[in-house]
C-alpha cells in the first residue's frame, strides 16, 4: 500500500497543487504591494518548498510514530500537511501577505492543532478530570 500512497502523494504535490504565489502582482516600475512581487512566482514557490517540506516533516512526526505506525500513514500525513501549508501560502498570497491575514492564518492553524491534539488525547484528559 505504501508505494501506491507514495506515488499518489508525489502526483498531487507536483501536478495538482497550485502555485500560491501566482496571485501576487507583478509590477516592476511602481511600488509593489509586497516585497515578494519582485520575484517570479515560480522562483518563490521553489524557495518556499524547502521550509514547507521541513515543517510538514516536523508536524508529521508529531502524529506519526515510526516503529508503531505504517509507512502509508506517515506518507498520508506528510501529504496532508504539505497541502495545508500550500493552501495557507495561497491564501496569504491572495491577500498580498497582509499582516492581518498572516496573523489570522497562524492563529486558526494553531487552534486546529490544539483541537486535534485534544481529540487524540481525549481519553487521557477525561480520566484526568
Amino acid at each position: 500500500m505504501y508505494p501506491t500512497v507514495k506515488l499518489f502523494s508525489s502526483l498531487i504535490r507536483n501536478f495538482v497543487l497550485p502555485n500560491p504565489f501566482e496571485q501576487l502582482p507583478m509590477t516592476y516600475n511602481s511600488l509593489p504591494m509586497s516585497i515578494f512581487a519582485l520575484f517570479q512566482p515560480s522562483i518563490l514557490f521553489s524557495l518556499a518548498v524547502i521550509p514547507i517540506h521541513k515543517l510538514s516533516y516536523f508536524m508529521t512526526r508529531l502524529y506519526y510514530h515510526r516503529p508503531y505506525d505504517s509507512k502509508a500513514k506517515g506518507s498520508i500525513l506528510y501529504l496532508f500537511f504539505f497541502v495545508v501549508y500550500s493552501a495557507l501560502l495561497y491564501i496569504m498570497a491572495k491577500f498580498s501577505f497582509s499582516p492581518t491575514v498572516i496573523f489570522l492564518s497562524i492563529i486558526s492553524y494553531a487552534c486546529f492543532h490544539i483541537g486535534v491534539i485534544l481529540l487524540i488525547n481525549w481519553s487521557n484528559l477525561h480520566s484526568f478530570f
